[in-house]
């Protein structure tokens, strides 16, 4: 019986587990790469030549490292959306070329109000990273092994500041902040070569649609909304997220304006 599967790769061409288990690696360092990128603009407002370049205030280093979360946070929803109807694939594929050319073109940026545009972009763009990657892993292990995918997974979002933070600021101390952002957001493009050839195509088929449109509308958005699990888990991430790129965002800035009154 003929082959339906549309990936890039046939079914006896590799073993399906070890697949699973390279993708995972990937999905990890495409959220390591997305958090190098969301982070690295926490440098620059530290930088003096960057401040100086787009006449930044305290009020507006606070705008620019802002700008990503009013998008990254109103587009988490609808790119819930897009990978439950398109899969993983493609709609991540697009949105990692997105944030990358974004990032690369912040580095070109003469004025305060693209500097703030490239930042919405990228904010939107990576929105797709924990619903596409999340809903990767459901699709793709069964019950008993989700914990260690997540978890393999979530190193990413670790190391990404642990690795981004040092890196983007020898950049900007031997190169500039205009090379930092254009080395980072070219070496991220790399991340598609293993990407597009690795991973299957899992756009749904039009009986695979109608079953999602009908389990989905099995449970109302109104039903999920009104959960007190929901609520809790909302109020625990915010909470949580707060702290975590509070200090990102303004802990170099303060430790650089600290070491400059020493």
């Amino acid at each position: 019986m003929a082959s339906t599967d549309t990936g890039t790769l046939s079914p006896g061409s590799a073993d399906p587990q070890a697949v699973k288990r390279w993708t995972v690696l990937l999905l990890a360092l495409g959220v390591l790469i997305a958090f190098v990128d969301r982070t690295s603009i926490s440098s620059a407002v530290a930088d003096a030549e960057f401040v100086r370049h787009f006449d930044l205030s305290d009020t507006g280093r606070g705008w620019v490292n802002a700008a990503f979360f009013w998008s990254y946070g109103l587009v988490q929803i609808p790119m819930g959306w897009i990978v439950d109807r398109y899969g993983v694939k493609t709609p991540y594929m697009l949105c990692f070329v997105l944030w990358c050319v974004a990032t690369d073109v912040t580095g070109m940026m003469t004025a305060f109000a693209g500097l703030m545009l490239m930042r919405v972009i990228v904010g939107a763009a990576e929105a797709i990273v924990m619903p596409a990657s999340y809903r990767w892993i459901r699709d793709n292990f069964k019950e008993g092994q989700n914990g260690t995918a997540v978890g393999i997974f979530a190193m990413g979002n670790k190391f990404g500041p642990a690795i981004g933070a040092p890196v983007a600021a020898w950049l900007i101390v031997h190169e500039s902040w205009q090379a930092m952002f254009i080395v980072t957001g070219l070496i991220g493009l790399v991340w598609l070569v293993p990407w597009m050839f690795l991973v299957k195509n899992d756009l749904p088929q039009a009986h695979e649609m109608a079953e999602v449109k009908r389990r989905a509308s099995s449970v109302s958005f109104r039903t999920i909304i009104a959960s007190p699990l929901i609520w809790g888990t909302m109020i625990v991430n915010f909470c949580y997220g707060y702290f975590t790129f509070y200090c990102m965002s303004w802990m170099p800035a303060y430790l650089g304006r600290n070491a400059a009154c020493r």
